[in-house]
């Protein structure tokens, strides 16, 4: 999984992810994803926006080049692009409560 930063047009900046799926895994909802990282990170930090990948743009190295990753995300990515909305994927903003 990669986080990074993405445009939004009221925050300036919001959180999302992209997983890379294993072979023969089933894809998980949004609803999951959030309550498994709601159960081990700080509520700032949760994702807003989830991404599904098969593969990861990667440096000589072995790096994420989550550079390209937010630029996909951020032009509109056709029906051949390598990362697409996890299904059910909202843009829909986080409520902000005070605690």
């Amino acid at each position: 999984m990669a986080v990074l930063g993405v445009p939004d047009q009221k925050w300036g900046e919001t959180v999302a992810a992209v997983v890379r799926l294993r072979h023969g895994v089933d894809e998980p909802s949004e609803q999951d994803l959030t309550a498994f990282c709601r159960d081990r990170l700080a509520r700032y930090k949760l994702p807003v926006r989830w991404f599904v990948t098969d593969r990861f743009p990667q440096t000589p190295s072995g790096k994420i080049k989550k550079f390209e990753l937010r630029d996909l995300i951020t032009r509109d990515a056709g029906a051949d692009e390598p990362l697409r909305p996890l299904a059910g994927e909202h843009r829909a903003p986080r409520e902000h409560t005070a605690e």
